[in-house]
């Protein structure tokens, strides 16, 4: 299995969702096409376990604290964008989200789950520091996955974007710019 999920990360990266081949994935994982419908329905079901994979332990990873550091804000946002696959597959997960309604759905509740995570840390993060600010967490929690997705489809995720894209969550999380 995860021999599959590695080759799905890997297809779906390079060539996008509508590009990527069942039997390019099972190639690059030397698995039989049986292999792959042992583990998914389809390409969508594949996508959908990678990005599952990917979006959930991100957010996972955050501290509170670092939603309220620009530098540890930084540090977060270039490691993910410096993930050499990563960035590939949330793009072809929206590439999917736009044409299939069976990811649409799935889209829904994966950014569901993330804002609800993302306005714990943040309220977390508002509470330790005693900060007051005037979004609640949950419009900065979805506020902040949107800057995060267009920054990652601009494909403009040098130093000076990441830098500008953590002074404005952070102007969202707490009402300021914190260095």
């Amino acid at each position: 299995m995860l021999r599959l999920l590695t080759a799905a990360r890997q297809v779906f990266a390079e060539d996008g969702f509508h590009q990527a081949t069942i039997h390019k994935i099972c190639g690059v994982a030397a698995v039989s096409v049986g292999t792959f419908y042992q583990q998914f329905e389809d390409k969508a079901d594949a996508i959908a376990r990678v990005i599952d994979e990917l979006g959930l332990p991100l957010v996972g990873r955050a501290d509170p604290s670092d939603l309220i550091s620009r530098h540890r804000l930084e540090t977060l946002l270039t490691e993910f964008f410096n993930d050499p696959v990563a960035p590939g597959c949330w793009r072809a997960w929206r590439e999917a989200s736009l044409d299939d309604p069976k990811i649409r759905v799935a889209n829904a509740e994966l950014r569901t789950r993330l804002e609800e995570r993302l306005a714990t840390l943040i309220a977390e993060a508002r509470r330790g520091a005693h900060i007051q600010a005037t979004t609640d967490p949950r419009s900065a929690a979805w506020a902040m996955l949107a800057m995060v997705r267009d920054t990652l489809m601009s494909n403009e995720a040098d130093p000076r974007a990441v830098s500008r894209l953590a002074g404005l969550i952070l102007l969202v999380i707490v009402g300021q710019s914190r260095e």
